[in-house]
């Protein structure tokens, strides 16, 4: 640990190709504004906001799988599980551009 606080944090997944400069200065809470529509479907290919909301995102999971799973007959889906987890954070969206990035190195136009 570098003893390091941040008070913003991102969160990018690696099989994205984002194709402009992200700020993650503003927002308290950031999702893209695409394949979005909480409170049941959160997009999780970008995050970016608050420490302690970026924290709920990368650690906050684990913890809240259990309860959410049983309340859904252990029919988990990645985008409603999110929204689940993050029903009672007021999210605001970016219009941010990306591709999806197969295996394949092939890149999908998003």
């Amino acid at each position: 640990s570098s003893g390091k606080q941040y008070r913003r944090v991102g969160l990018f997944r690696l099989d994205c190709k984002y194709n402009d400069p992200i700020d993650i200065s503003r927002g308290a809470a950031v999702v893209p504004a695409w394949q979005n529509s909480p409170p049941t479907w959160m997009n999780d290919r970008i995050f970016y906001g608050e420490y302690q909301h970026a924290q709920r995102w990368a650690t906050g999971r684990f913890p809240h799988f259990e309860d959410y799973a049983q309340r859904h007959n252990f029919q988990v889906h990645s985008e409603m599980f999110l929204a689940d987890l993050f029903k009672d954070v007021p999210l605001t969206t970016t219009a941010a551009c990306l591709d999806r990035v197969r295996a394949t190195g092939m890149l999908v136009k998003g």
